[in-house]
């Protein structure tokens, strides 16, 4: 985040309507950890467009 005061939409993923408990990303900041009713590992290396 460039600046905090002032972010910015870059993406979004639909998690189908199920509730998020929690968010994390890897230590190298590539990959972001979506636990809900099971666990979703997204590559967030280009946030424009993740990969599964």
């Amino acid at each position: 985040m460039t600046d905090p005061t002032t972010p910015t939409k870059i993406g979004h993923y639909d998690t189908g309507g199920s509730g998020v408990y929690a968010v994390t990303l890897s230590s190298d900041g590539t990959k972001a950890f979506i636990a809900n009713h099971g666990l979703v590992v997204l590559d967030v290396t280009n946030p424009t467009n993740h990969q599964h």
